[in-house]
């Protein structure tokens, strides 16, 4: 695990995105900041430059509070702001990517599976690879996650979720990535869809595409991969 701060690594990364710079610490005024999921992850999982393809935050507003749509639309104005999943917003530069939403507006707390706080982000997660946070405006790991690097397996955490085989696809692909098993709950995941074996590898092909913007499995590879894990 590395051992410089995270905060530092993430300003160092963004230092030459004024605008991000800017928006993070106009946010930081109202706003508890927690950065969530894939770039903890993947910071604390590797020793190579930190360099995440897009960002997640989570906003949890303080006593004072202002909209974030003021915020946003002051630094990056319209034509960079997109509508996201979580009703939040998606901004896109050519530096980085970031998904901005509402605490209240994840998923498991918006349909009552959980309370909404933030120690409970690490539990909304479907995949246990997703369970990594850091409150930036704390400076810590929330939940001590950076203790959690050394699992063997991915697992599932929270069984309900929207984008159940999108997160199957992401298995695949972490799996690969870090050398990881898979559990036996989610092997019975891949039985249960491949059931359906023509419609679920398309649906996953046409995923990896969507999500991110390339091939990495081809419909035959994706198919020998998922016989292998449902039969061993």
């Amino acid at each position: 695990m590395r051992n410089i701060n995270f905060k530092q690594s993430l300003y160092e990364f963004i230092n030459d995105d004024k605008i991000a710079i800017k928006t993070i610490r106009d946010l930081e005024k109202y706003y508890e900041i927690i950065i969530f999921g894939g770039a903890v992850r993947d910071y604390l999982f590797s020793d190579v430059q930190f360099s995440p393809r897009d960002i997640d935050i989570v906003l949890s507003p303080k006593k004072e509070y202002i909209c974030i749509d003021k915020v946003l639309r002051n630094n990056y104005g319209d034509e960079n702001l997109y509508k996201n999943r979580f009703g939040g917003y998606k901004l896109k530069n050519k530096f980085i990517q970031f998904d901005i939403w509402y605490l209240k507006d994840t998923w498991a707390f918006k349909e009552k599976i959980l309370d909404t706080n933030i120690n409970n982000l690490l539990s909304s997660v479907f995949l246990n690879i997703d369970a990594y946070a850091y409150n930036l405006t704390t400076e810590l790991f929330i939940d001590n996650c950076n203790e959690n690097i050394d699992i063997e397996e991915i697992d599932i955490v929270l069984d309900e979720n929207p984008s159940v085989e999108l997160n199957l696809l992401r298995a695949m692909v972490y799996y690969e990535k870090y050398n990881l098993d898979i559990s036996n709950t989610i092997r019975n995941k891949f039985r249960k869809y491949f059931k359906q074996e023509y419609k679920f590898i398309n649906q996953l092909y046409k995923l990896q595409l969507q999500h991110y913007k390339e091939q990495i499995f081809d419909k035959n590879i994706l198919k020998s991969k998922i016989n292998y894990l449902i039969n061993n």
